[in-house]
């Protein structure tokens, strides 16, 4: 019995005394005893503002439990449940919670096993809920019906400010869908919809979005297909925006052309300060346009780039970048180039001596396609 368990006496004292304000209690396999009893709990309890049950084998049942508590308990603002199996019926619960709890502010369930039915509920839950602003539902199983719902109801929510539905299976239509939201949402900040099914078009759609968007200040889009055309567009974009102030794009296999347009965007763009194209063997020549962007740009704090491969040219253009950037202090190089060659020895050397770079990281890939750490 959970309860009767040392460690279970324990956290149920902590909570019942109303002694602690936070309690972290992930990978204690509490399973749906332990979260029934902390339900209970919960339903009295006046203090406890942050309550982290990750990896506790909590299934639909336990997570029943804890939403019924949700419905009595006034002072809880930050619940973690992810990395659990709640299921469909279990998201289900929690909306129905979220459609009568007004202290919540943040929820993690990611890694959850939530697919169409249960996305569904969550975001129609937001529909009514005003006090939600963190959601992370990312790594689970929504797809495009899913997607397209959250979408719907992102046009009429008005608090919630970060969402990440990364890594979900989200295709071109429920992408769009997210596109078309953000030309009307205006309280979404931080947005992760990285590693789904973005394609060309889905890319190109959000660039017409950040054309619009005046509030979004970071966009999660990685392992997407950017190709030529999508680089392009996200450039005019940046050309333009004047809010988003970090961008992920990382492994998404920009072309030496979208590199370009991308480096000359960053010309004139001052809002920006962490831009990711990591991993996308981006060709030499791209390189060297991002590196003669950096003479210019004055605001890019971090940057991630992804090098096919280092040449002598390329070196000399990250040394001369360097040399006049006075903004950068992180800065994060991938390359297929043996970790043994003089030009990549050469690069580290750089990066190294730079005192302006406060953090630096390079690594290369062998032929097999391994990272050499």
């Amino acid at each position: 019995m959970f309860e009767n368990s040392v460690e279970g006496h324990e956290i149920i004292q902590q909570i019942r005394h109303n002694n602690t304000t936070s309690l972290n209690i992930e990978y204690k396999n509490i399973s749906n005893e332990g979260a029934k009893v902390i339900a209970e709990e919960l339903k009295i309890n006046s203090r406890l503002t942050d309550l982290d049950i990750r990896y506790n084998n909590i299934s639909q049942e336990g997570t029943k439990a804890i939403a019924e508590a949700l419905k009595i308990n006034s002072t809880l603002t930050n619940l973690k449940i992810g990395n659990n199996s709640i299921s469909e019926e279990g998201a289900k619960a929690l909306a129905e919670a979220l459609k009568i709890n007004s202290t919540l502010t943040s929820l993690d369930i990611r890694y959850n096993n939530i697919s169409e039915e249960g996305a569904k509920a969550i975001a129609e839950a937001l529909k009514v809920n005003s006090t939600l602003t963190n959601l992370n539902i990312g790594n689970n199983t929504i797809s495009e019906e899913g997607a397209k719902t959250f979408a719907v109801a992102l046009k009429k929510n008005s608090t919630l400010t970060s969402l990440n539905i990364g890594s979900n299976s989200i295709s071109q239509e429920g992408v769009k869908a997210f596109a078309e939201t953000l030309k009307i949402n205006s309280t979404l900040k931080d947005l992760n919809i990285g590693s789904n099914s973005i394609s060309q078009e889905g890319v190109k759609a959000f660039a017409e979005a950040l054309k619009i968007n005046s509030t979004l200040t970071s966009l999660n889009i990685e392992h997407s297909t950017i190709s030529e055309e999508g680089a392009n567009a996200i450039a005019e974009a940046l050309k333009i925006n004047s809010a988003l102030t970090s961008l992920n794009i990382e492994s998404s296999s920009i072309s030496e052309e979208g590199t370009k347009a991308i480096a000359v965007a960053l010309k004139i763009n001052s809002t920006l300060t962490s831009l990711n194209i990591g991993y996308s063997s981006i060709s030499e020549e791209g390189a060297e346009a991002i590196a003669e962007a950096l003479k210019i740009n004055s605001t890019l704090t971090s940057l991630d780039i992804g090098i096919k491969s280092i040449s002598k040219e390329v070196v000399q253009a990250i040394a001369e970048a360097l040399e006049i950037n006075t903004t950068l202090t992180r800065l994060f190089i991938d390359t297929n180039s043996y970790i043994v060659s003089e030009e990549v020895a050469a690069v580290e050397k750089i990066l190294s001596m730079n005192a302006r770079l406060t953090s630096t990281y390079m690594t290369s890939t062998h032929i097999d396609g391994r990272p050499d750490w």
